[in-house]
């Protein structure tokens, strides 16, 4: 565990936990930290530590740090943020403005509810949420959040499967007008009708939807797009996608293209990076 000497600010907080073995790592930026603050977060540390795992009473431990704490990171923790401590963190880090959950495996709906009634819900800019457990977070937990958190300009819902669907993209296009980045991955429930739902979203410049089996390739004017094993992209998807005269990388690995597809990707004078 660190000392108060090793943690000397205050703006960044990233925890790394073990399902198995409990170890935790913790890094800070920023503001320096009064010596109270310093005591009461090591012996929260403390207390923490000596438990299997790192959960949802680890964010109680981060109130001393809400008049600073912009940027939190937990990453493969058991959290669930469902849990009466979850909301008292979380009420207590009013400032977040990037927040990332990475592998969380106890993460719920009701969890997610909990973070989108949280006061830093509506200013988030940066969300990541990869890798959450299969079946625990759903379609109606994603539709809450992106109807809640519409500062986002990057999330990332990687490896999320069916939970992300054309309705979660729908409202995404909806209630979301500033998104830049969209990471989805392997997201099961997501067609050509997702994708046209994202033409309503006017800034969005980076999209990945690689190993996504329902695109055949309709999609909005980006500058980069990722469309890795996506098994129904043929030619005639790709010739859609040379109206995309902005894009500047495309990735199409394991694809069914032909070079009829290739061929009809010549209008893209501006692509400077093609996997395929």
């Amino acid at each position: 565990m660190q000392s108060a000497d090793d943690m000397s600010s205050g703006e960044e907080v990233q925890l790394k936990g073990e399902a198995c073995s409990g170890a935790g790592s913790l890094s800070r930026k920023g503001a320096p930290w009064s010596v109270e603050e310093h005591c009461a977060f090591l012996k929260g540390l403390e207390k923490l530590g000596k438990g299997s795992c790192l959960d949802d009473s680890c964010l109680a431990s981060l109130a001393p740090l809400g008049r600073s704490l912009t940027r939190l990171s937990l990453t493969a923790f058991t959290t669930s943020l469902a849990s009466q401590e979850a909301a008292q963190g979380l009420a207590a880090l009013p400032h977040l403005t990037s927040l990332e959950l990475q592998s969380a495996a106890a993460l719920t709906d009701t969890g997610l509810a909990v973070l989108c009634h949280s006061p830093c819900a509506p200013q988030l800019c940066h969300l990541a949420l990869q890798h959450t457990s299969a079946g625990l977070v759903t379609e109606h937990g994603l539709q809450l959040l992106a109807a809640t958190c519409t500062s986002l300009t990057t999330l990332n819902l990687s490896y999320c499967g069916s939970a992300v669907s054309d309705a979660v993209l729908l409202q995404l296009a909806s209630s979301v007008p500033r998104l830049k980045e969209l990471q989805c991955s392997l997201a099961g429930g997501v067609t050509d009708a997702g994708l046209v739902a994202l033409l309503r979203c006017p800034q969005l410049d980076l999209l990945d939807l690689s190993y996504c089996q329902g695109i055949t390739g309709r999609v909005t004017s980006l500058t980069s797009l990722r469309l890795a094993r996506c098994p129904e992209l043929t030619d005639v998807g790709v010739a859609a996608l040379s109206r995309l005269v902005r894009l500047s990388t495309l990735s199409l690995a394991h694809c069914n293209i032909t070079e009829v597809g290739l061929l009809a990707l010549s209008p893209l004078t501006a692509l400077a990076s093609m996997e395929f």
